[in-house]
């Protein structure tokens, strides 16, 4: 099983942004997620840690996404196209860029650009599955970089 890592690098008063990264460091995308509000469930960010992710079927989108099991006190964490993190209930949305964004529900905000192609990015990255993903904290070496 192929492993991938989400290191996170910055989290503002509205969001956590991070780097989606195969097992050799390369990036593949940048990762947004709600900021952490203690694992509190459809505002906070999952708690970091290793867990399973399998391809499932979601009824709120209406399609096969990627879903992370056994999150501890949380259901139905999925990776699924997003450009404000508040279109997320504690999944993650990748991007090929972060910065300003606009959306019809939320007007302008600050988040990812172009999901839906970084999801392109990491499907081809991923694979068919199922695959693991280590998600890491913000950290002092993760600040400067």
């Amino acid at each position: 099983m192929s492993t991938f890592t989400l290191q996170r690098v910055r989290q503002t008063s509205s969001a956590m942004f991070g780097e989606f990264r195969d097992a050799s460091g390369h990036r593949i995308c940048f990762t947004l997620e709600r900021p952490w509000r203690d694992n509190q469930h459809g505002i906070s960010c999952i708690p970091a840690g290793t867990y399973a992710v399998a391809r499932r079927w979601s009824p709120k989108h209406n399609a096969d996404v990627w879903g992370l099991i056994d999150v501890p006190e949380r259901s139905d964490i999925e990776i699924h196209a997003a450009n404000d993190p508040r279109e997320l209930e504690g999944c993650i949305a990748p991007g090929t860029e972060i910065g300003e964004v606009s959306t019809p529900t939320f007007g302008d905000g600050y988040g990812v650009r172009h999901s839906r192609d970084a999801l392109t990015l990491l499907d081809a990255a991923v694979g068919d599955g199922p695959w693991t993903i280590v998600v890491r904290d913000i950290t002092p070496s993760t600040l400067a970089a």
